[in-house]
């Protein structure tokens, strides 16, 4: 056996692994075959196992002694397979594979690329090839919960989960929950993903981003979490929240919906956020004049008093006549100030 690798390396260009004290019963022996499938191997590799080989350059490699056999299929046949599954969107065309085409590390990775599912039937050593589990998550992300734990731990296998399926982050290495960009990521597709995450570690642009687009059960349950209601309680976030999006206030606790410093600064940014301000403050002078001056449509949401002051309402109309069918009905009902909006109203048409 000690002459094994000279052989191998003369006749196949190749070199074979073999630990120094192998036991194995019977000897090992090299063949080629020299017929229109089959060539010798010219081209040296670094490892030739029972468990692990590759196609060099579309020529033959074959070992075997008494308990096993492996081969390496000629160019023809393994590019001919590659094709068939990666067009393939169902593991079992690779199942019906011939064994020595299922042993191919890239008839695997050709497999993943059709049908995910494949890795299940992979060899071993191919469930820890990196590149062929990262091929396979990036065809179907459902597939990272299955996969081997060192890849679930892995930063770059579970962002390319997680980049398709935020809720995959549950399966991800408790590590990797601290992670802040990979939870990021996470909750552009799923809310929850942000409950993975340490609180005291939450930040506005993050907390913004997970909270649902629309209204549904998903928003009801996380605006409902305890650690969520925690932080919209929090003045701080809201004053630092309202700054990127002024309609932040509907989410703010009671307490916060009634700060007159709060609320003056979301009006002044956003007019029509008055609405989610406390009915006390939807009544306030200063308060609406500002939601006003920001937005005349603003309006709607002021308190009835406000919406029955004619001065007011004459005055927003010259710069909105589209904030008349916000006022008080009388004032609707009123010629001079109808007068006022359709005069407005004609002034910008003719503008445009």
């Amino acid at each position: 056996q000690a002459e094994v690798p000279c052989i191998v390396e003369y006749i196949m260009g190749a070199q074979q692994s073999i630990a120094a004290d192998d036991t194995r019963a019977g000897p090992l022996c090299i063949q080629s075959f020299e017929d229109e499938d089959w060539t010798p191997c010219e081209t040296a590799c670094n490892l030739l196992t029972a468990e692990s080989w590759t196609l060099l350059d579309g020529d033959l490699i074959a070992s075997c002694d008494s308990n096993d056999f492996t081969i390496i299929p000629s160019a023809g046949e393994l590019t001919s397979w590659i094709g068939k599954l990666r067009r393939a969107r169902h593991y079992c065309v690779y199942r019906e594979a011939p064994d020595h085409i299922k042993n191919s590390r890239d008839a695997v990775y050709a497999a993943v690329c059709g049908d995910a599912n494949a890795l299940e039937f992979a060899p071993e050593i191919y469930r820890h090839d990196r590149d062929i589990v990262m091929a396979a998550v990036k065809r179907e992300c459902q597939i990272f919960q299955d996969i081997a734990e060192e890849f679930r731990a892995d930063r770059d296998v579970a962002l390319l989960a997680v980049r398709s399926n935020g809720k995959l982050l549950q399966h991800a290495g408790k590590a990797l929950h601290r992670d802040r960009d990979l939870v990021a990521a996470a909750v552009k597709t799923e809310s929850s993903a942000l409950l993975l995450y340490p609180p005291e570690c939450w930040d506005v642009d993050l907390v913004l981003s997970a909270i649902p687009k629309t209204l549904g059960s998903a928003f009801r349950s996380f605006m409902n979490n305890e650690h969520v209601k925690q932080v919209f309680g929090q003045r701080s976030f809201i004053m630092a929240a309202l700054e990127k999006d002024p309609f932040i206030l509907q989410f703010a606790s009671k307490d916060l919906k009634a700060d007159k410093e709060i609320v003056l600064r979301t009006v002044q940014l956003q007019g029509k956020a008055l609405q989610h301000a406390s009915y006390k403050l939807q009544s306030d002078e200063e308060i609406v004049a500002a939601a006003l001056a920001q937005n005349p449509q603003a309006l709607q949401f002021a308190a009835e008093n406000i919406k029955s002051n004619r001065d007011v309402v004459l005055e927003l109309v010259k710069k909105d006549p589209e904030a008349l069918k916000f006022a008080a009905k009388k004032l609707q009902a009123d010629e001079v100030v109808s007068a006022t909006a359709y005069a407005a109203y004609i002034a910008q048409k003719v503008q445009v």
